[in-house]
């Protein structure tokens, strides 16, 4: 009798190191997949981060170029002839006569 005791239970040593080592496997394989798989996630959220950041960099962008055309709309109004032409009225001046107009030719310039 004590032969098929030490027989059953080294049987059942041999059967549970082999469910430890598969279980060492099995986990070993379940981190594994775990990281890949968090690794996936992480890059997944880092796209659609810089796809918000992207959109919101195109709003702006957006938003510049009207606020861009705006200031050149009224930079053009600002600087037109007839408002130049009205501000000066207002300001009581007058377009000159013939004899009040000075021509400058080249050879008074250089000296």
């Amino acid at each position: 009798m004590p032969q098929t005791r030490i027989r059953k239970r080294g049987m059942a040593v041999s059967q549970s190191l082999k469910m430890r080592r598969l279980l060492k496997t099995m986990a070993v394989y379940v981190s594994v997949i775990f990281l890949f798989s968090l690794g996936y996630v992480w890059t997944r959220v880092q796209v659609v981060e810089s796809g918000y950041r992207l959109r919101k960099l195109e709003e702006q962008r957006d938003r510049l170029k009207e606020a861009n055309r705006s200031l050149l709309v009224e930079s053009a109004t600002l600087k037109s002839p007839q408002r130049m032409a009205q501000i000066a009225k207002q300001m009581g001046l007058q377009r000159p006569v013939e004899n009040q107009i000075v021509f400058l030719k080249k050879e008074n310039l250089k000296e």
